[in-house]
């Protein structure tokens, strides 16, 4: 199982970051009409896509919509001559803070959506990720806070969006508020979901770079689910970090629905994970690849259909 590592790393859950200096602002490319680009499937069903940065180096990123901040290798920075730019700070899901210096790429292009000067962490991912992935980095929301996109799971595409087909994909899907959580260079997504009638909404991170359904271990009481029973599984271990950690595997005895979309679930029977995090919990692959997800940021809005 996969954690995530902080602010924009991919591997980690990573929220709450703030950057040591100012964030100023990067000119983001218009985009006038819609297009698109494929995905696939790598190792624990990361999404790979193909990517251009300055002076037309190509290279390949995971597409994770839970890293926080577009994050790119020492390698594919040199190369490309990124520039530091200060530090930032975040929290693992696990609550363990990381420090990670930042540079400024003159340009990044994914899935036909380029961003001039843009803020990048910069990390060795040789240890996190296996060269037979090749990946050079992760490509996070970040770089669409302008650009709304959505994310068609079954045809295995990257399609930007542009006024018009946005208003068909209202037309055609359920829209769903969320909450857009913008720190610094950072940006994380939370979709309301039901836990149960007349309770509060859990806040679930949109984490496409993990794979199953984690939620924090104090709902287990809440689901009725005892530790100790003989369906559980307990796995203690540490993470690529050396943090220790405890969790629990078990079926999801009840559904959970998205607020405003209760049609959109997590059905009874899911694998679920519990570990004290940060969060209430965060959505994965598992929940997500049945679905057609548009996600416009700037709107605060998810829209869900079905191909």
């Amino acid at each position: 199982m996969r954690s995530k590592v902080g602010c924009g790393l991919a591997l980690g859950v990573l929220v709450s970051c703030g950057a040591a200096g100012p964030h100023s602002a990067r000119t983001t490319s218009p985009q006038a009409a819609s297009a698109s680009a494929p995905f696939e499937y790598v190792g624990q069903s990361w999404m790979r896509v193909e990517a251009t940065l300055a002076g037309g180096v190509r290279t390949r990123l995971i597409l994770d919509t839970g890293g926080g901040v577009t994050l790119l290798s020492p390698g594919l920075c040199r190369k490309v001559g990124c520039t530091p730019d200060g530090s930032t700070s975040g929290k693992r899901m696990s609550g363990q803070e990381l420090h990670i210096p930042l540079s400024r790429v003159p340009s990044i292009t994914v899935a036909g959506h380029r961003v001039d000067n843009a803020r990048v962490a910069v990390l060795d991912t040789d240890s996190l990720l296996h060269p037979e992935l090749g990946v050079e980095g992760f490509a996070a929301l970040d770089l669409f806070r302008d650009q709304p996109f959505t994310l068609d799971y079954p045809a295995r595409r990257v399609i930007l969006e542009n006024a018009a087909s946005l208003r068909e994909r209202r037309a055609a899907g359920r829209s769903v508020k969320i909450r857009v959580e913008q720190d610094g260079p950072s940006t994380v997504v939370f979709l309301p979901m039901e836990l149960a009638k007349h309770t509060p909404p859990l806040e679930m991170e949109i984490d496409s770079g993990s794979q199953s359904l984690i939620l924090d271990q104090r709902f287990m009481a809440a689901l009725g689910i005892d530790p100790s029973a003989a369906g559980v599984k307990r796995v203690e271990g540490k993470d690529e970090t050396g943090h220790g950690y405890t969790r629990f595997f078990s079926a999801l005895p009840r559904a959970l629905a998205v607020k405003g979309a209760e049609s959109v679930t997590a059905p009874r029977g899911s694998k679920v994970m519990f570990q004290r995090i940060i969060h209430d919990g965060l959505i994965g692959q598992n929940f997500l690849r049945e679905t057609i997800v548009t996600f416009d940021l700037a709107k605060s809005q998810l829209i869900f259909a079905k191909r």
